[in-house]
């Protein structure tokens, strides 16, 4: 699979170098600035989805895009600390799920724990994965859309409060979760009041690194 995305992607870029030689002549303006900070090099722009990134409180940078893998696109998540000149290893949710994992949106809290919603295909929902302060494992991906068909998920944090949005048939659909170590309940925008821990942060959790359940391991080369 590796070698398939870095075949796509040399082939869009020998179709790219005769526009990108000739604008190399062209006289920059004064304000042009190489970039400097880090490029996500498991992200390729002509192959996988757009890419969302966001920095925490600590100075950690996390981005997080579609992944294209075998037959499907996975929710792909990876991050850069300022003192570290490259970004790491990317965790993967969706792995041989049969559905494509897309529209991944990002947040941090005050605290620092981090939160990814993303849209599923087959069936069609949103769910969301959280990552613990100071922890190494990211919760499974719980669905917080309920049964109706939903995508394009948006987060924003109010508070001690995970307001999450997304499109339905309906229209907007809204839900309101606890962010991790709040130790608050919060009644739910749509339903019923949610559980303590709607998250799953305390139960089942995925390693950023080093060995990973099914869902969640690296694309077979």
């Amino acid at each position: 699979m590796v070698e398939l995305r870095v075949c796509l992607a040399l082939g869009l870029a020998i179709a790219l170098a005769g526009s990108a030689a000739a604008a190399s002549g062209a006289t920059k303006p004064d304000s042009w600035v190489a970039a400097k900070s880090p490029v996500v090099a498991d992200h390729i722009p002509e192959v996988d989805g757009p890419m969302s990134t966001l920095a925490g409180p600590d100075g950690r940078s996390w981005a997080a895009w579609a992944y294209r893998a075998s037959h499907e696109f996975d929710i792909a998540i990876s991050s850069h600390d300022a003192s570290t000149a490259t970004w790491s290893a990317p965790v993967f949710f969706g792995r041989h799920s049969g559905s494509d994992e897309l529209e991944p949106a990002l947040a941090v809290d005050s605290r620092g724990a981090v939160y990814v919603a993303f849209a599923t295909t087959n069936p069609p929902r949103v769910a969301v994965v959280t990552l613990a302060v100071g922890s190494t494992s990211w919760s499974e991906p719980v669905i917080v859309s309920g049964a109706d068909a939903a995508s394009s998920p948006t987060l924003l944090l109010v508070g001690e409060r995970l307001i999450v949005a997304y499109r339905t048939a309906r229209g907007v659909g809204v839900v309101a979760l606890p962010t991790v170590g709040s130790g608050t309940q919060i009644q739910g925008i749509q339903d019923t009041p949610d559980t303590q821990d709607p998250l799953g942060v305390k139960d089942q959790r995925m390693p950023v690194g080093g060995p990973q359940p099914a869902s969640s391991s690296l694309p077979l080369l």
